[in-house]
């Protein structure tokens, strides 16, 4: 069950966003980033309302972040085209080792060997995701970065760019018939 609004954005296009957006949002918007709010637990790009509250699973209370209800933003890039079950593999491992990385640990044997384990897994299933990268094309498909695809999805890039294509009014048709449907 997904609790929000997820977008997809190439990743050139996300950077230019996030150079204008803080100064172009409207007041009581805040577009969280590990930069701009380094306590929020996740590397995911955020616009948040400071004016409500949402408790996610997980949250932490005692780490200062904004918590207001969101919209995630994610940024895309092109993924060779490799079979769909080798996307799914590396990702999920590269998304897993990552966050077990990336958590708060305790010393311990345990966080100690994870950090060697978990650490040499990313690199080098990073390292084969290059080699795939610079062997195969990628003209075919898109999606999110590596460590926020943990699912193995891909989208492909035909699509994606005909959707960019359709005008606003048609877009937002299709989004009320959707949303009517479900």
């Amino acid at each position: 069950m997904d609790d929000d609004i997820d977008l997809g954005m190439p990743l050139e296009d996300l950077k230019k966003f996030m150079e204008i957006a803080q100064s172009e949002l409207p007041e009581g918007l805040f577009l969280q980033t590990p930069q701009s709010d380094p306590s929020s637990k996740e590397p995911i790009i955020k616009i948040r309302d400071l004016n409500s509250m949402y408790i996610e699973m997980g949250d932490n209370f005692s780490a200062d972040y904004q918590k207001g209800l969101f919209v995630d933003i994610f940024p895309f890039i092109d993924y060779p085209s490799v079979p769909k079950t080798w996307v799914k593999k590396i990702t999920k491992e590269i998304s897993k080792s990552y966050s077990i990385l990336n958590s708060q640990h305790y010393y311990s044997m345990r966080s100690f060997a994870e950090f060697f384990y978990f650490g040499a897994k990313y690199w080098a299933l990073k390292a084969i995701w290059g080699v795939l990268c610079m062997i195969y094309k990628k003209d075919t498909y898109l999606s999110n970065i590596l460590i926020n695809n943990g699912y193995g999805i891909m989208h492909r890039k035909d699509l994606y760019i005909l959707y960019l294509r359709l005008d606003l009014r048609e877009k937002c048709s299709k989004h009320l018939i959707t949303l009517m449907l479900t």
